[in-house]
């Protein structure tokens, strides 16, 4: 039986990240089908702000490519990033494959927003596990980005810092 690990409000800051990851994985996947995927760009708005923060907004450049959000998500685990992400890709898509491939990884609502219908993301210990072996050990471009974006993560205690193994960059 697995350690259901639910995002509550005490927890929400520590687990979010996994959920980028997750996010990211789902992505990796799209742009095994569809390289050109990562190429596409996105436009950040006011609208794009959570609960009115986010340095993206402020920056002259408004598009974004998902290659540069998926490496901004990875270093920072910004929620800004990772909602654009979420509405790029479809929050129903994402969470439906998710179920397929990781069935402990829940997607119910866009990162510090507010869900009507009571959904929320959640993850299991076995499902993290999968996913950041997959994440870690997969010699692609993509999954080396992902690994990149990590080895640069700005938040020592986060559960998925990778600071000083720089080696799978290689």
């Amino acid at each position: 039986m697995a350690i259901k690990l639910c995002i509550n409000i005490k927890l929400r800051k520590f687990f979010q990240h996994l959920i980028d990851l997750a996010i990211a994985a789902y992505i990796e996947d799209q742009w095994k089908k569809t390289p050109e995927v990562v190429d596409e760009k996105m436009e950040v708005t006011d609208l794009s702000r959570v609960r009115g923060a986010g340095i993206i907004g402020d920056l002259r450049r408004t598009n974004w490519s998902v290659r540069d959000i998926v490496y901004l998500t990875s270093a920072l685990s910004y929620n800004v990033a990772t909602n654009l992400l979420i509405e790029e890709f479809d929050i129903y898509e994402i969470d439906e494959w998710l179920k397929q491939n990781y069935p402990g990884i829940r997607l119910g609502k866009e990162l510090m927003r507010y869900s009507t219908n009571s959904q929320d993301n959640e993850c299991t210990a076995i499902s993290i596990d999968k996913l950041i072996t997959y994440l870690m050990t997969t010699q692609n471009l993509f999954c080396a980005l992902v690994r990149k974006g990590l080895s640069n993560h700005t938040i020592p205690t986060d559960l998925t810092f990778y600071g000083g193994q720089s080696s799978y960059l290689q």
